[in-house]
């Protein structure tokens, strides 16, 4: 939470954006004023966090936020061994 509180004094005193990537939910919705979603090459928001979290824009999202890393018919499968 130091972090936290270091970036949103930062962002007061130089009246300036920070673009903070996080893997870590918890803090994204706690010190984010915008979310982003990257997945497969592609960047999508600006979304308000409360929504994003709430009701995730797409199935990317949704399964990330599920704690999987892609959609199961995105999944890339192993070939034959």
């Amino acid at each position: 939470r130091r972090i936290d509180a270091m970036l949103r004094d930062m962002q007061t005193r130089f009246g300036t954006t920070i673009v903070y990537v996080t893997h870590d939910m918890a803090q994204a919705r706690r010190i984010g004023e915008a979310v982003f979603c990257a997945s497969g090459g592609t960047v999508r928001g600006p979304f308000a966090p409360e929504p994003f979290f709430a009701n995730p824009p797409d199935a990317a999202a949704a399964a990330y936020l599920e704690g999987l890393r892609e959609p199961e018919e995105e999944r890339i499968r192993p070939g034959p061994s």
